[in-house]
Order: C-alpha cells, then structure tokens, then sequence
C-alpha cells in the first residue's frame, strides 16, 4: 500500500486493525503518531498513538465545497497525509459544545 493510502472499512477489518482499542480525543492538544486512515461516511477516520502509548481518534469531516478531508479550519487534506508522520492536534469545544478537530500541525522529524 501506499505511504498516504487510506483503507475501506473492509481494508482496514482485513488488515486486523484494532479500530476499538483508540477512544476519541478529548479537548486540548496531543502529538500522535499517525497509524491508520480509514474512510467513513463523507469523512476519514484518523488514528494516533502518543508517545506516552495513548490511542486517540479523531474525524477529518470533508468540505463540501473544497473536497477535503479536514480539521475544522484546518487546508491539510488528510486524504494524502503520510501514514507515520507525527501531527499536533487541536481539539476544542464549540458553541454547541461538541468536540470538535480544529487543527493540525505537521511535525518535523
């Protein structure tokens, strides 16, 4: 596969990815490790691991009107994001108090 290949749901249940050990981000900001893209319903799935072994997820919605895949705010299409490159996430509460991904910053290896 490709280094910013993201996986069907099929793909990534025969990959035997473990979707169920990653719990949602909380609010605030973490540095993960980017282990697995997989598509959902106009929207990929993101999967991180910290260096302090935490497995957080969080959901790239895609724009409308620009086709990516992004955090709120956010120009990264995370559609061709490399696999194991390691990201500063942003999570913040909105108006409606929904958690919501508003930003991503790439970090230098």
């Amino acid at each position: 596969m490709e280094a910013n290949h993201v996986y069907t749901q099929k793909q990534a249940r025969e990959a035997v990815f473990n979707r169920n050990a990653f719990t949602p981000a909380k609010e605030g900001v973490f540095e993960g490790q980017l282990v697995m893209k997989v598509y959902g319903d106009f929207c990929i799935r993101c999967y991180f691991e910290t260096d302090n072994g935490q497995k957080l997820k969080l959901v790239a919605w895609q724009n409308r009107q620009t086709g990516r895949y992004s955090p709120r705010g956010s120009n990264i299409d995370f559609k061709s994001v490399a696999l194991n490159s390691t990201w500063e996430n942003r999570v913040e509460l909105d108006k409606t108090k929904k958690l919501v991904w508003t930003d991503a910053v790439e970090m230098a290896v």
